[in-house]
């Protein structure tokens, strides 16, 4: 009955710091991607124009 608690005990302690260190949670690719990253990623996918894409690329490089 004892060791039942203490395991108990043991795997709360283990999700908490899953959680803290977000190794549960899946991270998303934008988490793990710059924002230039980003930004080539969407006009590969043709999602941005060519002059949009200049255009937001100026602007990150004067940051």
């Amino acid at each position: 009955m004892m060791f039942i608690g203490l395991l108990l005990i043991g795997l709360i302690v283990f999700w908490g710091f899953r959680e803290r260190d977000g190794y549960y949670h899946k991270s998303s690719r934008s988490q793990m991607e710059s924002p230039l990253e980003i930004l080539k990623r969407r006009y590969a996918e043709g999602t941005l124009t060519r002059e949009e894409f200049q255009n937001m690329r100026d602007e990150l490089n004067h940051r």
